[in-house]
């Protein structure tokens, strides 16, 4: 599995928007895939919870479909950020774990960052 954090991916564009002399495609992903069961493994200890129950290829397939269950949910896809790291960027979040870990055990924001939706979006 592909994946980058939300930090790294803001910063990774504002690097190609500031690098007048990069164009074409970029891959905004870490520079380590995970492997699906580490990617849930990481993320069940992240939030405290048991990843226990495996999902079986037919039970996908029966629910989205063969083609798609093949095609998009169980196919392989390592978007390596060559190109990325080759123009200078460097990733703050390279270790899924520790990333999940710093994500969801974060302190809530600050009662200054809070909007009140229910006040037509005053901050508070």
């Amino acid at each position: 599995v592909s994946w980058i954090s939300l930090e790294d991916e803001v910063e990774a564009i504002v690097h190609l928007l500031k690098a007048e002399d990069l164009s074409g495609a970029f891959n905004l992903a870490a520079p380590e895939a995970a492997r699906n069961v580490d990617y849930t493994k990481a993320l069940a200890q992240a939030l405290n919870r048991p990843a226990k129950i495996p999902s079986p290829r037919w039970m996908i397939a029966l629910a989205l479909g063969a083609q798609m269950t093949d095609e998009v949910v169980l196919a392989s896809q390592n978007a390596a950020p060559a190109r990325l790291l080759e123009s200078g960027f460097e990733f703050e979040d390279i270790d899924l774990a520790s990333t999940f870990e710093r994500i969801f055990n974060r302190p809530p924001p600050a009662e200054e960052e809070v909007i009140d939706v229910t006040d037509n979006g005053k901050r508070k």
